[in-house]
């Protein structure tokens, strides 16, 4: 039984990896998705951090500056936490 499960594990790792493949050739951006990669094993799996209302990253929960949040509530440019570097997105 225990061999059946790590069996099936091993395969929809194989599926979600595939999958993701898939999406990240996707992207148009190439350099925006090298930076999501190196963010991604940098910050503990973290790379994408919320903004709240009060202009606080989500992901170090440090006060954003304006400049900063113009840009991501603009969402024209890929915004980026000044202190902990993450990408930012607007809170939902």
């Amino acid at each position: 039984m225990l061999f059946r499960s790590r069996t099936n594990l091993e395969a929809r790792m194989q599926e979600l990896r595939a999958e993701r493949d898939q999406l990240a050739a996707a992207v148009p951006n190439e350099d925006a998705l090298a930076l999501y990669e190196r963010l991604l094993k940098s910050k503990g799996g973290t790379a994408l951090a919320a903004v709240t209302e009060a202009g606080q990253c989500c992901g170090c929960h440090m006060k954003l500056i304006a400049s900063t949040m113009i840009k991501v509530h603009s969402e024209k440019e890929l915004a980026q936490c000044e202190n902990c570097a993450r990408i930012l997105h607007p809170e939902a």
